[in-house]
Formats: C-alpha cells, structure tokens, sequence
C-alpha cells in the first residue's frame, strides 16, 4: 500500500442542515501501481507517478458546485494540488436551492467585500481552498482573505503614495502555497477590483537557484507588468529590504530613485511610500542579487553599492543620496505650510506627537551627549505608542545605546529594564558594529549594520555625524534589526518595531506609524500542511 502519500477526496451533499457523504475515492499504490478506487471498485492507471494521476482522472480532481469536497493529502498526493485540482463551470455556479440555510450560511458566507469562487467549497486537511483566477483558468488555493494563504511568505510588498488624490494601500506577494508550488498575488488598493488580478503559480524545483530566479521573474517580470514597469526602483528597493537592513521599513520613493538616470514616471516622489518585507532564504538571496546583476549594466551598478559599501558604485550612490538629503532639508521648514489642513489622512492629529518627524525632535546640529531618537508605532487601532532609542556619545565614531518604551506615554507603563542596550562603532566609516542584550529577553549578540554608519556620505571625514537626520537613520536600522531578532517562546515583546521614519529622502517629512497592511479577516483558521511531521 501507499508508503509515500495519502490522497482521499470525499464529497459531500449539502441539503440538510449535516453534510451527507455522496462519492468516497482514493489514489492507491499496490505493488507499484497507482490505482483508483471508489466505492470499493478499484482500478489500475496509467500514469506513472501520483500528480499525474490526480490531474488524469475527474473523480478524484474536480471540486463540483453545490457540493463540500474534503480532501485528505500528505506527501506527493498533496504537493501539487493547485495543479492538479479542476473547477468544471463558473467557480461561482451556486444553486441556493440545493442547500440548506444552516451549510450555506457555515461554507458561503461572504468574509471579504470582494471574494470570488466563496461558492465553491472544498477543505483539504480542514484547511478552506478557493478558485483563484490565473492565466490558465481558475486554479484551488488555500485561502486568506482578501488572498492566497502563503507559508513562507517570500516576499510582501506595499506602496502607498502619499501625496496623490487617492492614499489606497496596493499589496504584492510572493510565496509557497504549498511546498512545491510558489505564488503570487496582487491585492490592489480599495478603488480597484482585486477579482480582475490573475494570480500566478510556478513549479518550485529543488535548490536555492531555482527559488532565487522565480522570486527574480516576480520581481522585474511579473511585478511589473501587473503593476507598472519601474525595474531599478524594484532592484533598489530589494537591495535597501535584503541588504541595507530595510526589510519590512517603510523606503520613501526619492530614496529609491536617488541617482536613476530617469525619474520614474510615478513612486520616486517623497511622498512615495515603499516597503518590501523579506522571508526568503538567505542563500536565494544572494543567487537572486547575482541573476538581477546579469540583467543590465545599471542593476549591476545597484547591486554592486549595496554590496560592497567601498567601491566606486557605493560611492556615487551616496552622493545621490547626500544630494537628495540636502534638498529635502532644505524644504523642511515648509512642512507645515504645506500639508493639508486636514491631515495627511482621515482621523490624524497634526498636532499629536506621533504625527511629527522624529528628526524635528532633535537639535539641528548634534554634539556630544545623549541623543533621544523617539519613534512612534501603531498598534491596532489604539493610540500609538512611543520607543525611545537612546544614544550616549562621546564624540568618537562609537556610542553607547539603550531602546524600550518612551517615559512620554500618558498610558504604557515603561518597564524597568531597557528592552535592549548595547554598543555601536563604525570604525572603518561606512559599516557598524553592533553589540545587543536584553535582560527581558534574555538575547545577546553581535551584527554587522552595512552601510549605516552616521559617516556614510564620507567614511574620511566626521563632519557629518553633526546631522540629525543620520542619527535618525541609525537609529532605525537598530531598531528593525531588534524588531527582526527570535524571541523567547510564548513571550510577549514588551518593545515591538516602530513604523520606522524612512532615512534620507523623507525623514523630515515622514509622520511615523501608518496601520499595518490589511491580511485575513479576523476569523483566520489554522494553517494548511501537507501531513508531515
């Protein structure tokens, strides 16, 4: 009998108020032939391995309308199902008078505003799949609202731009929906029909190299031309989130554009928000950094400054920077004459702490002493909360650092003890070296902060660590390296990330905390698997 795999697909008839099992079928093994059997009548197939034999025969791959269809799969019987799963008819065929108002009100309720394919009902391993478009017609996935469940989730982009008539949240990812089968999905801002967006699959093959070129292919292929085609900014923004320290921190488009032979024709603005959060394997990534090389001379060039902080491309890049920094300086002062007189968005407090940059809080030059760097994050709905990262410098290119919860709360008591405290020294200019421990969380260690010394523009000289603004930044690659560190299990941060303040494009202008991108509705089940231990 089967040794390597389960494949059981039942259906069921919903017009009573319990499901009633209609069709029982199962995909065998005997002796090294793969059969069928259903309803205690076996027989043998022709294919030779158990995918293909799923997609061969209807009674064991098609979910049906106005039936529940329960698979049970583990192994090779459940690794490629979204391949191999068929949707007969319209995916939102629904015959209400075939169900009772007790099953279609637990399997067909609407969970989300725009759910296509709700009305086709099938669980495997108890988990809810759904008909999700593609380019080849509809295909099961497991579900997530308002998109694909993914684990990992490879890649997770958002973008806002904060300066247009609509501030709409647009959502990309990039991930498994199974072990063998990667996707990706858009979820566009609320003033467009996330229905009409193909979701795509890709076979997952074997080795690091073949992760690295598909998340490439989403990156600079799929991305965008779903979306729009923009492929440096992309290349810089992956390199800021795998590189620089960035993944998950909001990234201001002029950041992104800093030094682009061409302005993009829309996400370059300081009112461009960017932030690509990264779950993908350390060693994808680097075999994806080299693929992006090989695409254009100008990708190498990008690829080349963010890894390596000495040579000629690094250098260039932070003269585009130093320029694009100098000029929103220059316009800092004009803020406040020039935002709206409602507030960025709905409900802001102009007024409100958190609604301020973190780089207004400090004096215009630094000296030496303690520097608070107060960042602010949303949590939920409630009223954010601040964390205070503080610096304590004696003038040298080294400092002293404690980060935890902000005395400033009127409501969060702050604890005892810092969250964490440590040391930071960029000895060579360019890189700092990064000492951490808590006695919360009982975590300590050392890190290497490419690229994020406060001497950055110009390793040789130590003028510029009198400039707020890059104290900010090192402040926040401290912070999101904390924020990205394990924790203990079943403890609570008492410190989570803050919405960080993007560096060095927009930090003057950045009101720190937006919410958290919108996922799954509340109601979220437990997460799919394929059986194995």
């Amino acid at each position: 009998m089967n040794a390597d795999f389960t494949y059981v697909i039942e259906r069921f008839d919903v017009s009573g108020d319990k499901e009633a099992l209609i069709e029982h079928a199962e995909l065998i093994r005997m002796k090294g032939t793969l059969m069928s059997s259903v309803g205690g009548e076996d027989r043998v197939l022709d294919a030779r391995d158990v995918s293909s034999a799923i997609a061969a025969e209807p009674v064991l791959n098609e979910i049906r309308a106005n039936q529940i269809t329960r698979i049970t799969a583990e192994g090779p019987g459940y690794d490629e199902l979204p391949f191999v799963l068929r949707v007969p008819g319209d995916p939102d065929d629904f015959d209400e008078a075939r169900w009772s108002k007790t099953l279609a009100g637990e399997h067909t309720s609407e969970n989300w505003v725009v759910q296509p394919g709700r009305f086709r009902v099938a669980y495997v391993n108890d988990f809810r799949w759904c008909p999700f478009p593609t380019p080849h017609g509809p295909r099961m996935l497991p579900e997530a609202w308002p998109t694909a469940y993914l684990s990992p989730t490879w890649g997770h982009l958002t973008f806002v731009e904060n300066g247009g008539m609509v501030s709409g949240q647009d959502e990309l990812f990039i991930g498994l929906a199974t072990e063998r089968v990667v996707a990706a999905c858009y979820y566009p801002d609320c003033t467009v029909d996330a229905s009409e967006h193909d979701v795509t699959l890709w076979r997952r093959g074997c080795d690091a190299a073949e992760d690295a070129q598909i998340f490439v292919d989403w990156l600079l292929d799929w991305m965008p031309a779903t979306w729009f085609r923009e492929e440096e900014l992309f290349v810089q923004l992956f390199v800021e989130a795998a590189v620089n320290g960035y993944s998950g921190s909001p990234v201001s488009g002029s950041r992104l554009s800093a030094g682009l032979p061409t302005a993009p024709f829309m996400g370059g603005n300081d009112t461009s928000e960017w932030n690509l959060e990264l779950d993908l394997p350390s060693p994808a990534v680097s075999i994806a950094l080299d693929l992006i090389a090989d695409r254009s001379p100008l990708m190498a060039e990008i690829v080349t400054a963010a890894r390596d902080p000495h040579s000629p491309e690094a250098q260039k890049r932070r003269a585009a920077l130093q320029i694009d920094d100098a000029e929103d300086e220059e316009e800092q002062g004009e803020w406040d004459d020039d935002a709206d007189e409602d507030g960025d968005e709905a409900g802001d407090d102009p007024d409100a702490p958190w609604s301020h940059s973190a780089v207004e809080r400090l004096p215009k030059v630094i000296t030496p002493g303690e520097i608070v760097i107060q960042l602010w994050r949303h949590i939920g709905e409630a009223t954010p909360v601040a964390f205070d990262l503080v610096f304590t410098w004696g003038g040298k290119r080294v400092v002293d650092w404690h980060y935890g919860i902000s005395p400033d709360n009127p409501i969060v008591p702050t604890h005892p003890h810092p969250q964490f405290q440590g040391t930071a020294n960029w000895a060579n200019g360019v890189d700092v070296e990064l000492t951490y421990s808590s006695l919360v969380t009982q975590l300590s260690g050392e890190a290497m902060l490419n690229g994020a010394a406060p001497t950055v523009m110009d390793p040789k000289s130590d003028e510029s660590m009198s400039r707020p603004i890059l104290w900010v930044d090192l402040a926040i690659k401290i912070a999101s390296f904390l924020g990205g560190l394990p924790r203990p299990m079943g403890q609570v941060p008492s410190a989570p990330p803050p919405t960080h303040e993007p560096p060095l494009g927009m930090a003057a202008r950045y009101a720190e905390g937006r919410p958290g991108p919108r996922r799954t509705p509340t109601t979220e089940p437990s997460p799919p698997g394929n059986g194995r231990v």
